[in-house]
Order: structure tokens, then sequence, then C-alpha cells
């Protein structure tokens, strides 16, 4: 409405106004060092096992807040030029991104699902190499990743569109060039050493989304054992 009512030079200024404050809240969030690691430092200290849908502890709403900040501040780092997005997102992971990500992706409530997948399909779209990265260290670390989460959530969630948005990133993932074939040969050993169970004979509902084909191969890879 506001739109249709202000010329072109009016709408134009606004949207500088809009276009620089949010350059100013990235600059001044990822500059303060203190708060990301106040802000990202909880998660990485968790030592996840298998979650028990039935019996979950009870949600953590500081990190619940913290995840939905995260995924705000993914969502205005699109905004943004490449430079600056680039540099915000991989602070955001050189500080533990991820750990919040797996975090929310345990949890059964939607809203906190829904922002640990939008904001783990911005990272894997602009910087995949990274995430997989992140992957290998857990595996090194003896620790329960990134991957097995993903797996798990695809084989127990019934939301169409979570499925599609995991599944997608999940293929990301394992995609490669020829030029990325040896190490990704790694990577690909590395996930299909960690199965999820809870991914067993609950392919059928996955097939009926639109990603399942561009997904194929990573679910060969994944459970195939």
């Amino acid at each position: 409405m506001l739109a249709r009512m202000l010329d072109d030079g009016t709408f134009g200024i606004l949207n500088g106004f809009v276009f620089f404050t949010q350059v100013d809240i990235i600059n001044y969030i990822q500059n303060n060092d203190q708060f990301l690691h106040e802000l990202l430092s909880g998660f990485q200290d968790d030592r996840p096992s298998t979650p028990d849908p039935n019996n979950l502890p009870p949600l953590d709403e500081h990190r619940r807040d913290i995840v939905l900040l995260l995924n705000q501040l993914m969502i205005l780092g699109k905004g943004v030029q490449l430079p600056s997005r680039l540099a915000l997102y991989r602070n955001l992971l050189d500080r533990g991104l991820l750990y919040a990500v797996e975090w929310a992706l345990r949890r059964t409530e939607a809203q906190l699902l829904h922002a640990g997948a939008e904001i783990l399909t911005l990272v894997v779209d602009l910087d995949v190499s990274a995430v997989r990265m992140h992957v290998l260290k857990e595996d090194e670390m003896k620790r329960r990743s990134l991957i097995v989460e993903m797996i798990r959530l695809l084989g127990t969630t019934k939301n169409i569109g979570l499925l599609s948005q995991v599944g997608e990133s999940l293929r990301n993932l394992l995609e490669t060039t020829i030029e990325e074939s040896v190490g990704l040969d790694f990577f690909r050993t590395v996930v299909s050493s960690n199965p999820s169970r809870s991914c067993n004979g609950k392919r059928d509902r996955y097939r009926r989304t639109s990603s399942f084909r561009s997904t194929k191969t990573a679910w060969d890879c994944c459970t195939s054992r």
C-alpha cells in the first residue's frame, strides 16, 4: 500500500535507509567478539546423543531465542553485497553456527526446525565446503554429526516442506565437481559410516517430494551399508 502511494524518489530514499541500517546491524554484530562468543559458545559444549521425541529435555527458551535471532541475522545478510554476506556467514561459522543448527534440528518445535533448516540452506548455498569440513571435524571428535541429524530428521518428520528443504541441503553436500571428487569420496565414506537407523523403511514418504530424484544419490550414499 505504502509503495504505491510514494513517488520513485521517496521510495528509493527509504530503500536506502533500510539497506544501510541492515549493513550497520551486521557490522555491529560481527565486530562484537564478546557478544558472538556469548551467543554461540553454549552450543559447542553439548555432547548430543540420539534424541528421543518422547523424552526430550524441556525447551531452553534462551537457546530458542538465539536460534531465531541467528535465523533473522542470516536472512538480513541476504540483502547485503556478497563480500559482506560472506564475511558475516564465515564469521558465524567459525564461532559455531552449525552447532546451533544441530540443536535446533534435534527439537520437535516446528518454529525451531524451520529456522534451523533455513540457516543450513543459506550456509550450504553460499559455502558448502565449510559445512563439509565441519562434518569431518565432528567425525574426528567422535561426535554425533550434522549429517546424522539431517538424515534422522528426514526419516522422522512428516512436514513435506521440511523434507524438501533438508533433502536439498543434503544433496548439495554430497554433490561434487570432478576437481572435488577425491575429497568428497572421503566425506561420503564418513557419512556412510554413520547412518541413521530412523531412516530405515521411511523413504517412501520422501519419494513423494519434488526433490526426491535430485537427492536419490544422497540417500543411497547415506543408507548403503
